[in-house]
Protein backbone atom coordinates (compact mmCIF):
# COMPACT_ATOMS: atom_id res chain seq x y z
CA UNK A 1 0.00 0.00 0.00
CA UNK A 2 1.10 3.54 -0.67
CA UNK A 3 1.83 5.46 2.50
CA UNK A 4 2.95 8.93 3.51
CA UNK A 5 3.62 10.94 6.62
CA UNK A 6 0.65 12.98 7.77
CA UNK A 7 1.30 16.60 8.68
CA UNK A 8 -2.30 17.72 9.06
CA UNK A 9 -2.85 19.76 12.22
CA UNK A 10 -6.44 18.60 12.34
CA UNK A 11 -5.59 14.91 12.74
CA UNK A 12 -4.51 13.60 16.12
CA UNK A 13 -1.04 12.12 16.09
CA UNK A 14 -0.45 13.17 12.50
CA UNK A 15 1.61 16.32 12.93
CA UNK A 16 5.31 15.72 13.19
CA UNK A 17 7.03 18.18 15.51
CA UNK A 18 10.68 19.08 15.21
CA UNK A 19 12.65 19.05 18.44
CA UNK A 20 14.45 22.10 19.79
CA UNK A 21 17.86 20.66 18.85
CA UNK A 22 16.63 20.09 15.28
CA UNK A 23 15.35 23.66 15.04
CA UNK A 24 18.70 24.93 16.40
CA UNK A 25 20.60 22.85 13.83
CA UNK A 26 18.31 24.18 11.08
CA UNK A 27 18.98 27.78 12.14
CA UNK A 28 22.74 27.21 12.36
CA UNK A 29 22.78 25.64 8.90
CA UNK A 30 21.36 28.85 7.45
CA UNK A 31 23.52 31.12 9.60
CA UNK A 32 26.74 29.30 8.72
CA UNK A 33 25.91 29.44 5.01
CA UNK A 34 27.11 33.08 5.06
CA UNK A 35 30.22 33.01 7.27
CA UNK A 36 31.52 36.43 6.25
CA UNK A 37 28.33 38.32 7.10
CA UNK A 38 27.86 36.22 10.25
CA UNK A 39 31.36 37.18 11.45
CA UNK A 40 30.74 40.89 10.82
CA UNK A 41 27.39 40.80 12.61
CA UNK A 42 28.99 39.04 15.58
CA UNK A 43 31.95 41.45 15.70
CA UNK A 44 29.85 44.64 15.50
CA UNK A 45 27.20 43.53 17.96
CA UNK A 46 30.03 42.37 20.25
CA UNK A 47 31.54 45.86 20.17
CA UNK A 48 28.13 47.32 21.04
CA UNK A 49 27.89 44.95 24.03
CA UNK A 50 31.33 45.98 25.32
CA UNK A 51 30.39 49.67 25.01
CA UNK A 52 27.10 49.12 26.81
CA UNK A 53 28.76 47.13 29.57
CA UNK A 54 31.31 49.92 30.16
CA UNK A 55 28.67 52.63 30.71
CA UNK A 56 28.11 52.09 34.48
CA UNK A 57 31.85 52.24 35.16
CA UNK A 58 32.32 55.37 33.08
CA UNK A 59 29.36 56.98 34.89
CA UNK A 60 30.91 56.09 38.27
CA UNK A 61 34.23 57.75 37.43
CA UNK A 62 32.50 60.86 36.07
CA UNK A 63 30.44 61.34 39.25
CA UNK A 64 33.48 60.71 41.46
CA UNK A 65 35.30 63.42 39.48
CA UNK A 66 32.39 65.84 39.95
CA UNK A 67 32.25 65.28 43.71
CA UNK A 68 35.94 66.18 43.98
CA UNK A 69 35.01 69.79 43.25
CA UNK A 70 35.99 72.29 40.53
CA UNK A 71 39.71 71.91 41.11
CA UNK A 72 42.14 71.63 38.24
CA UNK A 73 42.52 67.92 38.91
CA UNK A 74 38.75 67.48 39.25
CA UNK A 75 38.04 69.36 36.03
CA UNK A 76 40.56 67.24 34.16
CA UNK A 77 39.04 64.02 35.56
CA UNK A 78 35.51 65.24 34.72
CA UNK A 79 36.51 66.13 31.16
CA UNK A 80 38.12 62.74 30.76
CA UNK A 81 35.03 60.97 32.16
CA UNK A 82 32.75 63.00 29.92
CA UNK A 83 34.83 62.17 26.85
CA UNK A 84 34.84 58.46 27.67
CA UNK A 85 31.05 58.43 28.10
CA UNK A 86 30.57 60.26 24.79
CA UNK A 87 32.89 57.88 22.94
CA UNK A 88 31.21 54.82 24.48
CA UNK A 89 27.78 56.09 23.44
CA UNK A 90 29.02 56.82 19.92
CA UNK A 91 30.68 53.39 19.68
CA UNK A 92 27.50 51.68 20.87
CA UNK A 93 25.23 53.38 18.33
CA UNK A 94 27.67 53.17 15.42
CA UNK A 95 28.51 49.49 16.02
CA UNK A 96 24.87 48.50 16.44
CA UNK A 97 23.71 50.48 13.41
CA UNK A 98 26.48 49.09 11.20
CA UNK A 99 25.80 45.59 12.51
CA UNK A 100 22.14 45.94 11.51
CA UNK A 101 23.23 46.90 7.98
CA UNK A 102 25.15 43.63 7.71
CA UNK A 103 22.30 41.75 9.36
CA UNK A 104 19.68 42.93 6.83
CA UNK A 105 21.10 41.14 3.73
CA UNK A 106 22.21 38.25 5.96
CA UNK A 107 18.67 37.71 7.28
CA UNK A 108 16.82 38.39 4.00
CA UNK A 109 18.96 35.83 2.13
CA UNK A 110 18.32 33.20 4.79
CA UNK A 111 14.58 33.95 4.72
CA UNK A 112 14.62 33.58 0.94
CA UNK A 113 16.29 30.17 1.25
CA UNK A 114 13.91 29.00 3.94
CA UNK A 115 10.78 29.68 1.93
CA UNK A 116 12.22 28.37 -1.35
CA UNK A 117 13.55 25.24 0.35
CA UNK A 118 10.20 24.79 2.09
CA UNK A 119 8.41 24.99 -1.24
CA UNK A 120 10.91 22.54 -2.75
CA UNK A 121 10.27 20.11 0.12
CA UNK A 122 6.51 20.37 -0.32
CA UNK A 123 6.83 19.73 -4.06
CA UNK A 124 8.85 16.55 -3.54
CA UNK A 125 6.24 14.97 -1.26
CA UNK A 126 3.93 12.33 -2.70
CA UNK A 127 0.41 12.83 -3.99
CA UNK A 128 -0.79 10.98 -0.88
CA UNK A 129 0.84 13.63 1.29
CA UNK A 130 -0.85 16.44 -0.61
CA UNK A 131 -4.19 14.63 -0.53
CA UNK A 132 -3.94 14.41 3.27
CA UNK A 133 -3.08 18.07 3.85
CA UNK A 134 -5.18 21.15 3.24
CA UNK A 135 -3.46 23.38 0.70
CA UNK A 136 -4.26 26.49 2.74
CA UNK A 137 -2.65 25.02 5.86
CA UNK A 138 0.47 24.07 3.94
CA UNK A 139 0.74 27.56 2.44
CA UNK A 140 0.34 29.09 5.89
CA UNK A 141 3.06 26.90 7.40
CA UNK A 142 5.61 27.59 4.68
CA UNK A 143 4.99 31.34 4.49
CA UNK A 144 4.93 31.62 8.29
CA UNK A 145 8.42 30.09 8.47
CA UNK A 146 9.99 33.24 6.99
CA UNK A 147 8.56 35.42 9.74
CA UNK A 148 9.44 32.76 12.32
CA UNK A 149 13.09 32.88 11.23
CA UNK A 150 13.00 36.67 11.46
CA UNK A 151 11.59 36.50 15.00
CA UNK A 152 14.14 33.88 16.14
CA UNK A 153 17.12 35.59 14.51
CA UNK A 154 16.23 39.10 15.69
CA UNK A 155 15.42 37.85 19.19
CA UNK A 156 18.78 36.10 19.51
CA UNK A 157 21.03 38.66 17.77
CA UNK A 158 19.42 41.88 18.94
CA UNK A 159 18.22 40.92 22.41
CA UNK A 160 19.01 37.58 24.01
CA UNK A 161 22.72 37.17 23.22
CA UNK A 162 23.53 40.82 24.15
CA UNK A 163 21.35 40.47 27.27
CA UNK A 164 23.10 37.32 28.47
CA UNK A 165 26.55 38.85 27.82
CA UNK A 166 25.71 42.08 29.67
CA UNK A 167 24.09 40.25 32.59
CA UNK A 168 27.11 38.00 33.05
CA UNK A 169 29.50 40.94 32.67
CA UNK A 170 27.71 43.16 35.22
CA UNK A 171 27.45 40.30 37.72
CA UNK A 172 31.14 39.38 37.47
CA UNK A 173 32.42 42.98 37.61
CA UNK A 174 30.14 43.83 40.53
CA UNK A 175 31.23 40.70 42.40
CA UNK A 176 34.90 41.65 41.99
CA UNK A 177 34.29 45.03 43.68
CA UNK A 178 31.54 44.01 46.16
CA UNK A 179 31.19 40.24 46.57
CA UNK A 180 27.91 40.43 48.50
CA UNK A 181 26.27 42.81 46.02
CA UNK A 182 27.57 40.77 43.08
CA UNK A 183 26.24 37.54 44.61
CA UNK A 184 22.82 39.15 45.21
CA UNK A 185 22.70 40.50 41.64
CA UNK A 186 23.73 37.15 40.17
CA UNK A 187 21.25 35.18 42.28
CA UNK A 188 18.36 37.48 41.36
CA UNK A 189 19.23 37.23 37.67
CA UNK A 190 19.40 33.41 37.85
CA UNK A 191 15.98 33.27 39.56
CA UNK A 192 14.56 35.64 36.94
CA UNK A 193 15.88 33.51 34.08
CA UNK A 194 14.60 30.32 35.74
CA UNK A 195 11.12 31.83 36.12
CA UNK A 196 11.16 33.01 32.49
CA UNK A 197 12.18 29.56 31.24
CA UNK A 198 9.85 27.53 33.47
CA UNK A 199 6.84 29.72 32.75
CA UNK A 200 7.47 29.50 29.01
CA UNK A 201 8.15 25.77 29.09
CA UNK A 202 5.38 24.57 31.40
CA UNK A 203 2.83 27.38 31.75
CA UNK A 204 2.64 28.97 28.30
CA UNK A 205 3.82 26.20 25.95
CA UNK A 206 0.61 24.20 25.53
CA UNK A 207 -1.75 27.19 25.12
CA UNK A 208 0.75 28.63 22.64
CA UNK A 209 0.66 25.45 20.55
CA UNK A 210 -3.14 25.55 20.49
CA UNK A 211 -3.01 29.22 19.51
CA UNK A 212 -0.65 28.49 16.61
CA UNK A 213 -2.82 25.57 15.52
CA UNK A 214 -5.86 27.88 15.54
CA UNK A 215 -3.90 30.46 13.54
CA UNK A 216 -3.05 27.80 10.94
CA UNK A 217 -6.71 26.77 10.83
CA UNK A 218 -7.77 30.32 9.93
CA UNK A 219 -5.34 30.49 7.02
CA UNK A 220 -6.34 27.03 5.84
CA UNK A 221 -10.08 27.66 6.10
CA UNK A 222 -9.83 31.03 4.36
CA UNK A 223 -7.64 29.80 1.50
CA UNK A 224 -9.71 26.69 0.86
CA UNK A 225 -13.01 28.58 1.11
CA UNK A 226 -11.91 31.26 -1.34
CA UNK A 227 -10.51 28.72 -3.80
CA UNK A 228 -13.84 26.84 -3.67
CA UNK A 229 -16.00 29.94 -3.93
CA UNK A 230 -17.50 28.93 -7.29
CA UNK A 231 -18.72 25.63 -5.84
CA UNK A 232 -20.04 27.37 -2.73
CA UNK A 233 -22.04 29.80 -4.86
CA UNK A 234 -23.33 26.99 -7.07
CA UNK A 235 -24.99 25.40 -4.03
CA UNK A 236 -26.09 28.70 -2.46
CA UNK A 237 -24.01 27.83 0.61
CA UNK A 238 -22.46 31.22 1.38
CA UNK A 239 -24.20 31.50 4.76
CA UNK A 240 -23.16 28.00 5.79
CA UNK A 241 -19.57 28.67 4.71
CA UNK A 242 -19.55 31.96 6.63
CA UNK A 243 -20.84 30.20 9.74
CA UNK A 244 -18.12 27.57 9.42
CA UNK A 245 -15.40 30.21 9.06
CA UNK A 246 -16.81 32.23 11.97
CA UNK A 247 -16.57 29.13 14.14
CA UNK A 248 -12.88 28.69 13.22
CA UNK A 249 -12.18 32.33 14.13
CA UNK A 250 -14.01 32.01 17.46
CA UNK A 251 -11.71 29.14 18.40
CA UNK A 252 -8.71 31.35 17.56
CA UNK A 253 -10.12 34.16 19.74
CA UNK A 254 -10.52 31.81 22.70
CA UNK A 255 -6.98 30.45 22.36
CA UNK A 256 -5.50 33.92 21.81
CA UNK A 257 -7.14 35.27 24.99
CA UNK A 258 -5.84 32.40 27.10
CA UNK A 259 -2.31 32.53 25.62
CA UNK A 260 -1.94 36.29 25.95
CA UNK A 261 -3.33 36.20 29.50
CA UNK A 262 -0.76 33.59 30.50
CA UNK A 263 2.00 35.71 29.01
CA UNK A 264 0.81 38.64 31.12
CA UNK A 265 0.64 36.51 34.28
CA UNK A 266 4.25 35.41 33.72
CA UNK A 267 5.32 39.03 33.29
CA UNK A 268 3.82 39.92 36.71
CA UNK A 269 6.21 37.51 38.46
CA UNK A 270 9.14 38.80 36.41
CA UNK A 271 8.29 42.42 37.28
CA UNK A 272 8.25 41.54 40.98
CA UNK A 273 11.74 40.09 40.64
CA UNK A 274 12.91 43.27 38.86
CA UNK A 275 11.55 45.33 41.76
CA UNK A 276 13.46 43.12 44.23
CA UNK A 277 16.63 43.61 42.20
CA UNK A 278 16.18 47.39 42.12
CA UNK A 279 15.49 47.76 45.84
CA UNK A 280 18.13 45.26 46.90
CA UNK A 281 20.94 46.51 44.67
CA UNK A 282 20.51 50.17 45.61
CA UNK A 283 19.94 49.32 49.28
CA UNK A 284 23.14 47.28 49.51
CA UNK A 285 25.17 50.06 47.89
CA UNK A 286 23.70 52.56 50.37
CA UNK A 287 24.78 50.27 53.21
CA UNK A 288 28.29 50.23 51.77
CA UNK A 289 28.19 54.03 51.50
CA UNK A 290 27.02 54.46 55.09
CA UNK A 291 29.96 52.29 56.21
CA UNK A 292 32.36 54.43 54.24
CA UNK A 293 33.15 51.72 51.70
CA UNK A 294 31.35 53.32 48.74
CA UNK A 295 31.33 56.74 47.09
CA UNK A 296 28.61 58.72 45.37
CA UNK A 297 30.02 57.36 42.14
CA UNK A 298 29.42 53.84 43.43
CA UNK A 299 25.77 54.71 44.03
CA UNK A 300 25.52 56.01 40.47
CA UNK A 301 27.19 52.78 39.32
CA UNK A 302 24.48 50.79 41.13
CA UNK A 303 21.65 52.85 39.66
CA UNK A 304 23.12 52.76 36.14
CA UNK A 305 23.79 49.03 36.42
CA UNK A 306 20.21 48.41 37.52
CA UNK A 307 18.81 50.42 34.64
CA UNK A 308 21.05 48.52 32.24
CA UNK A 309 20.33 45.10 33.75
CA UNK A 310 16.60 45.67 34.20
CA UNK A 311 16.26 46.83 30.60
CA UNK A 312 17.93 43.68 29.34
CA UNK A 313 16.04 41.46 31.79
CA UNK A 314 12.72 42.96 30.78
CA UNK A 315 13.40 42.36 27.11
CA UNK A 316 14.90 38.97 27.90
CA UNK A 317 11.74 37.79 29.65
CA UNK A 318 9.55 38.98 26.81
CA UNK A 319 11.88 37.62 24.16
CA UNK A 320 12.10 34.16 25.70
CA UNK A 321 8.40 33.96 24.90
CA UNK A 322 8.93 35.46 21.42
CA UNK A 323 11.65 32.87 20.82
CA UNK A 324 9.32 30.09 21.90
CA UNK A 325 6.64 31.29 19.48
CA UNK A 326 9.17 31.58 16.66
CA UNK A 327 10.38 28.02 17.27
CA UNK A 328 6.80 26.74 17.29
CA UNK A 329 6.09 28.59 14.02
CA UNK A 330 9.12 27.20 12.19
CA UNK A 331 8.78 23.58 13.41
CA UNK A 332 6.68 22.53 10.40
CA UNK A 333 9.23 23.62 7.79
CA UNK A 334 12.06 22.04 9.83
CA UNK A 335 10.06 18.81 9.88
CA UNK A 336 9.48 19.09 6.12
CA UNK A 337 13.25 19.34 5.58
CA UNK A 338 13.81 16.15 7.61
CA UNK A 339 11.01 14.15 5.96
CA UNK A 340 11.97 11.70 3.25
CA UNK A 341 9.93 11.82 0.04
CA UNK A 342 8.21 8.57 -0.90
CA UNK A 343 8.76 8.70 -4.64
CA UNK A 344 12.43 9.46 -5.27
CA UNK A 345 14.82 9.12 -8.19
CA UNK A 346 17.23 6.23 -7.95
CA UNK A 347 20.91 7.05 -7.67
CA UNK A 348 21.51 5.70 -11.20
CA UNK A 349 18.29 7.10 -12.70
CA UNK A 350 18.67 8.29 -16.28
CA UNK A 351 16.67 10.60 -18.48
CA UNK A 352 13.63 9.11 -20.19
CA UNK A 353 14.20 8.38 -23.89
CA UNK A 354 10.89 8.94 -25.70
CA UNK A 355 9.95 6.38 -28.34
CA UNK A 356 6.73 5.54 -30.17
CA UNK A 357 4.65 5.56 -26.95
CA UNK A 358 4.14 1.86 -26.13
CA UNK A 359 2.79 1.46 -22.56
CA UNK A 360 2.78 -1.80 -20.60
CA UNK A 361 1.39 -2.58 -17.15
CA UNK A 362 3.01 -5.85 -16.09
CA UNK A 363 1.28 -7.67 -13.18
CA UNK A 364 0.83 -4.39 -11.32
CA UNK A 365 -0.52 -4.32 -7.77
CA UNK A 366 -1.28 -1.01 -6.08
CA UNK A 367 -3.47 0.37 -3.31
CA UNK A 368 -3.84 3.64 -1.48
CA UNK A 369 -3.00 3.82 2.19
CA UNK A 370 -5.88 3.08 4.58
CA UNK A 371 -7.86 1.54 1.70
CA UNK A 372 -9.73 -1.65 2.57
CA UNK A 373 -8.45 -3.45 -0.54
CA UNK A 374 -5.89 -2.99 -3.27
CA UNK A 375 -7.08 -1.01 -6.27
CA UNK A 376 -5.04 -3.07 -8.72
CA UNK A 377 -4.04 -6.68 -8.13
CA UNK A 378 -1.86 -8.48 -10.70
CA UNK A 379 -3.16 -6.08 -13.35
CA UNK A 380 -1.66 -6.25 -16.86
CA UNK A 381 -2.39 -4.13 -19.91
CA UNK A 382 -0.57 -3.17 -23.09
CA UNK A 383 -1.32 -0.10 -25.16
CA UNK A 384 0.33 -0.12 -28.54
CA UNK A 385 2.00 2.95 -29.98
CA UNK A 386 -0.57 5.19 -31.65
CA UNK A 387 -3.51 3.31 -30.11
CA UNK A 388 -6.25 5.23 -28.31
CA UNK A 389 -7.70 3.60 -25.19
CA UNK A 390 -10.59 4.74 -22.97
CA UNK A 391 -10.71 3.56 -19.37
CA UNK A 392 -14.33 3.25 -18.27
CA UNK A 393 -15.60 2.51 -14.79
CA UNK A 394 -17.41 3.91 -11.74
CA UNK A 395 -15.92 6.47 -9.40
CA UNK A 396 -13.04 4.99 -7.44
CA UNK A 397 -12.37 2.17 -9.90
CA UNK A 398 -8.85 3.42 -10.73
CA UNK A 399 -9.19 5.43 -13.94
CA UNK A 400 -7.34 8.51 -12.68
CA UNK A 401 -4.94 6.30 -10.74
CA UNK A 402 -3.93 4.62 -14.00
CA UNK A 403 -2.69 7.95 -15.37
CA UNK A 404 -0.98 8.85 -12.08
CA UNK A 405 0.92 5.56 -12.11
CA UNK A 406 2.05 6.19 -15.68
CA UNK A 407 3.37 9.57 -14.51
CA UNK A 408 4.93 7.86 -11.47
CA UNK A 409 3.11 10.07 -8.99
CA UNK A 410 3.00 6.87 -6.95
CA UNK A 411 5.20 3.77 -6.93
CA UNK A 412 3.48 0.45 -7.52
CA UNK A 413 3.47 -2.12 -4.72
CA UNK A 414 4.34 -4.95 -7.13
CA UNK A 415 4.93 -5.44 -10.83
CA UNK A 416 6.23 -2.83 -13.25
CA UNK A 417 5.11 -0.10 -15.61
CA UNK A 418 7.12 0.32 -18.78
CA UNK A 419 6.99 2.98 -21.45
CA UNK A 420 8.84 2.12 -24.65
CA UNK A 421 10.42 -0.74 -22.73
CA UNK A 422 11.75 1.51 -19.96
CA UNK A 423 10.68 0.94 -16.35
CA UNK A 424 9.38 4.28 -15.08
CA UNK A 425 11.27 3.71 -11.81
CA UNK A 426 14.57 3.75 -13.69
CA UNK A 427 13.91 7.21 -15.15
CA UNK A 428 14.20 10.62 -13.51
CA UNK A 429 10.75 11.87 -12.57
CA UNK A 430 11.24 15.23 -14.27
CA UNK A 431 12.26 13.77 -17.65
CA UNK A 432 9.42 11.24 -17.54
CA UNK A 433 6.66 13.72 -16.75
CA UNK A 434 7.98 16.30 -19.21
CA UNK A 435 7.57 13.68 -21.95
CA UNK A 436 3.90 12.97 -21.16
CA UNK A 437 1.17 15.18 -22.61
CA UNK A 438 -1.77 15.46 -20.23
CA UNK A 439 -5.05 17.26 -20.91
CA UNK A 440 -7.00 17.45 -17.63
CA UNK A 441 -10.74 17.98 -17.78
CA UNK A 442 -12.22 19.76 -14.79
CA UNK A 443 -15.85 20.54 -14.09
CA UNK A 444 -14.95 24.20 -13.72
CA UNK A 445 -13.02 24.47 -16.99
CA UNK A 446 -13.82 27.52 -19.10
CA UNK A 447 -15.58 27.05 -22.42
CA UNK A 448 -12.61 27.85 -24.72
CA UNK A 449 -10.54 25.23 -22.91
CA UNK A 450 -13.27 22.60 -23.32
CA UNK A 451 -13.58 23.45 -27.03
CA UNK A 452 -9.85 23.08 -27.58
CA UNK A 453 -9.86 19.79 -25.69
CA UNK A 454 -12.65 18.41 -27.88
CA UNK A 455 -10.85 19.49 -31.05
CA UNK A 456 -7.65 17.82 -29.84
CA UNK A 457 -9.49 14.56 -29.14
CA UNK A 458 -11.19 14.65 -32.54
CA UNK A 459 -7.84 15.21 -34.28
CA UNK A 460 -6.47 12.09 -32.59
CA UNK A 461 -9.38 9.93 -33.70
CA UNK A 462 -11.13 9.48 -30.36
CA UNK A 463 -14.53 9.93 -32.01
CA UNK A 464 -13.92 6.93 -34.25
CA UNK A 465 -11.26 4.82 -35.89
CA UNK A 466 -8.74 3.03 -33.70
CA UNK A 467 -10.59 3.07 -30.35
CA UNK A 468 -10.42 0.46 -27.61
CA UNK A 469 -12.40 0.40 -24.37
CA UNK A 470 -10.94 -1.03 -21.18
CA UNK A 471 -13.15 -1.71 -18.17
CA UNK A 472 -11.45 -1.00 -14.85
CA UNK A 473 -12.47 -1.81 -11.33
CA UNK A 474 -11.25 -2.77 -7.89
CA UNK A 475 -9.16 -5.88 -8.09
CA UNK A 476 -8.80 -5.62 -11.88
Amino acid sequence: MSDSYDFDDEKEGGQREAKFAQVAAFMWKHWSSQPGKLAMVGLLFGLAIVADLSMPFASKHLVDALTAGPTAEGQQAAAWGYGVLALLALAFYMARNTGVRFHIPFASKNMERIVTDGFRDVQRFSSDWHADNFAGATVRRVSRAMNAYDVISDTLVWFMIPAIAVLIGVTVLTFVQWPVIGAFTGATIVVFLAVAYLSSRFYVAEPLKRYIKADTAIGAALADAVSSNATVKAFGAEAREQARFDGVVRIWTKEANETWSRFTNAWVIQNILLWILQVGLLGLVLLEWSAGRATAGDAVFAITSFLLVSGYLRTLGENVQNLQKGIADIEDVVAYAMEQAEVVDRADARAFAPGDGHIAFVQVSFGYKKAAAALYSDFSLEIAAGETVALVGPTGSGKSTFVKLVQRLYDVDAGAIRIDGQDVRDMTQASLRQSIALVPQRSGAISPFVAREHRLCAARGVAGGNYRRRQTGAGA
